[in-house]
């Protein structure tokens, strides 16, 4: 059961590292790793310490690795790293010899004529190394890396010793069973700087979606010597390294909306001689709302109008009416009040049609189009009673005014923000200009001269080009009518 567990968790591990799509900038954390050493020599001694040894040639030891390391990503599967950390790369070199008893003065046994010794260098090496690579992903999970080691060697001591093994009765003539010991010492004439060659695979698995766990192992091929001579050390690294993605900080777009809020009371009154508006109370409310994948920043400009009518006629009634009161008192003249309130709502029309940033692509504007075969069907009276939805429907309302009054013209302008990317885009005008246009003439079949167009940088009337408002109100194309009839507000009852 117990494998089973440890099964899953290393599946979903994978499955999670596998679906990981957002890309980090770069990667950093720590490494550990336990060295196993393996040591080429080619040496008799080590400067002047004393050692009748006939040759050195190889040696094991172990010791401990760890520092920090950071890759930075070139492509998918391509990443540059570099590491940073301490080794301990020593290692025991020994060389078992028979010696003889020279004339008997060797042994505390006179009488014995051979004997076995080992040699033995015990180093303790530990190194300060900067490594910089290359690391190729294999199916997105395994690390392949290659690269080079430069280090400095912040420690190198030896042990070194002669000890009689065999036979185990004997010892040296002064009662010994070692000589030529050195304790601690500095390896003599050694090679600070050493560079290794390495190379070495890693597994990542995602143990959360901002830790990567990585296995690895890793083999450093010497390619200078410790020692004047031939002594040369290799290490087998295996290891775990931790992970951690940093990601660029996520900036949202910001997007706006402006959405108008207009409502008109109308008043019928038989005093008056002709009719009149006026603005009665307005608002202007901002506020951000805030998603997954945007920042919207919206602002309701909410309007009141009083638009006061003359009545047709006086209504004059002449009522003889008694009221009865509770007890069944008669009250003559009893007083009758008649009020009558008609209500419609005019909903103005904005003859701006706004574009995105160096677009003049009019299906991202917003507004609603109809097919050729649908405009039969367009009626004012059927929008819905809602002040984005009549915007929406500007260019239809405009299309349908305009067909039915042959005699009556408007003119568009195209304009852009005069900034960035639409800094003197006159072309960019244009193609807005001409958008418009050709929605009207194909769809609504209005004739080319009812229809004048000219673009040019800013509105005659901009939008402030230093706040991000004001530019992004400038990106538009304006609709100019000089005859009420075209550009009247659509009232709805």
């Amino acid at each position: 059961m117990r494998k089973i567990k440890i099964f899953i968790l290393v599946f979903t591990a994978i499955l999670t590292t596998l679906n990981s799509q957002e890309k980090p900038m770069f990667y950093v954390g720590p490494y550990a790793g336990y060295n196993y050493n393996i040591h080429f020599a080619d040496f008799k001694k080590l400067g002047n310490i004393n050692n009748c040894c006939p040759l050195f040639e190889s040696g094991t030891g172990s010791g401990y690795a760890i520092g920090g390391l950071f890759e930075y990503p070139l492509r998918n599967e391509i990443l540059l790293g570099a590491r940073l950390g301490i080794s301990e790369i020593g290692a025991l070199l020994s060389k078992d010899e028979i010696i003889g008893n020279t004339n008997g003065k060797i042994f505390s046994d006179s009488l014995l004529d051979y004997a076995t010794v080992e040699h033995t260098i015990d180093s303790k090496i530990m190194i300060i190394g900067f490594e910089p690579y290359v690391n190729y992903k294999f199916f997105g999970l395994i690390d392949s890396y290659l690269g080079f080691k430069f280090a400095y060697m912040i420690s190198g001591k030896i042990d070194q010793q002669e000890e009689l093994i065999k036979p185990d009765y004997v010892t040296f003539k002064d009662g010994k069973l070692t000589r030529n010991v050195y304790k601690n010492v500095d390896i003599p004439n050694k090679n600070s700087f050493l560079i290794f060659g390495f190379f070495g695979l890693g597994f990542d698995l995602n143990v959360t979606k901002n830790i990567l766990l990585t296995p690895e192992v890793i083999y450093y091929l010497p390619l200078n010597n410790i020692y004047e001579s031939s002594w040369k050390a290799s290490t087998w690294q295996i290891g775990m390294a931790l992970k951690f993605p940093i990601f660029p900080p996520k900036v949202l777009p910001l997007q706006y909306d402006t959405l108008f809020v207009r409502d008109t009371l109308i008043v019928s009154d038989y005093k008056l001689s002709e009719e009149s508006i006026k603005l009665i109370d307005k608002s202007i409310k901002t506020k951000e709302i805030e998603n997954e994948d945007f920042i919207l920043n919206q602002t309701t400009i909410s309007e009141k109008y009083e638009k006061r009518i003359p009545k047709a006629s006086k209504l004059d009634i002449s009522i003889t009416a008694v009221g009865i009161r509770a007890d069944g008192t008669k009250i003559k003249k009893p007083a009758l009040v008649i009020e009558e309130i008609e209500v419609e709502e005019g909903f103005p029309l904005l003859p701006y049609i706004f574009f995105k940033e160096s677009s003049s692509n009019l299906n991202e504007t917003g507004m609603k189009f109809l097919k050729k075969d649908e405009i039969k069907s367009f009626s004012e009276e059927s929008l819905p009673w809602n002040t984005l939805e009549i915007y929406y429907n500007l260019l239809n309302i405009i299309g349908s005014r305009l067909s039915k009054q042959p005699n009556k013209n408007i003119i568009i302008v195209g304009c852009n923000n005069n900034s960035g990317n639409e800094k003197n885009n006159l072309k960019l005008s244009e193609e807005r200009a001409k958008a418009v246009e050709n929605y009207l003439l194909t769809v609504w079949d209005i004739k080319p001269n009812q229809i004048k167009t000219r673009w040019q940088n800013l509105p005659d009337n901009p939008g402030n080009i230093n706040d991000v408002d004001g530019i992004v109100e400038n990106q538009r194309v304006e609709l100019k009518m000089t005859d009420n009839d075209i550009n009247k507000p659509v009232y709805l009852k």
